[in-house]
């Protein structure tokens, strides 16, 4: 399965480079944070920028995108809430016990981790930190499009939603790990 994964990869890799002459690609997928090592071992020079956001926000959000799915492309009966919660926990505790895993594999030099608080709070600041961790060429030279683009985010609100006390404990139980590994605080509580 593994093997087949990797030529079916090798196969789009090469079409997507022909398609954009050459030019580096730059994959952003969350099932390829659980893939990085095995993406290293393919690509020892690949460069990889993780980044980390709030558990509780990233789970909130997941587990509304999986009911909004199921209920668009099911015929048969949604499970139940707890249930799709307890689905988006466990996908997300497999991906990053996976990544951590990989972390010793990947040279320091070839990956950098940002916060995306640090991303929204201070985005230009931010990628060019990528550009110098990463040692990749051409900041200065996309810096104005970089920009604009920036700018014209700048009306954009995220997706509200209420984290309820039932989920706060599952995500602390289950993810203990994650918050540790990049200093976050855990919520005890409504409102902390």
């Amino acid at each position: 399965q593994r093997r087949r994964w990797c030529e079916t990869h090798e196969y789009l890799l090469k079409k997507i480079t022909y398609f954009r002459k050459g030019k580096r690609i730059l994959f952003k997928s969350p099932d390829n944070t659980a893939k990085m090592g095995m993406l290293h071992d393919l690509y020892p020079e690949a460069r990889f920028i993780h980044i980390y956001r709030d558990p509780y926000k990233v789970l909130m959000s997941t587990i509304n995108m999986f009911e909004a799915g199921i209920a668009a492309m099911t015929f048969e009966k949604i499970p139940p809430h707890e249930q799709i919660e307890d689905l988006a926990i466990q996908f997300y505790k497999r991906i990053y016990t996976q990544y951590f895993k990989d972390l010793a594999r990947v040279p320091k030099d070839q990956l950098v981790e940002i916060a995306y608080s640090d991303l929204v709070r201070a985005p230009m600041d931010t990628l060019e930190h990528i550009y110098d961790t990463l040692g990749l060429p051409g900041f200065q030279q996309a810096r104005p499009l970089m920009q604009a683009h920036v700018d014209s985010q700048k009306s954009y609100r995220p997706n509200q939603f209420r984290l309820s006390d039932s989920l706060r404990q599952k995500i602390n139980r289950e993810l203990g790990f994650f918050f540790d590994h990049y200093h976050i605080p855990m919520q005890l509580s409504e409102g902390e």
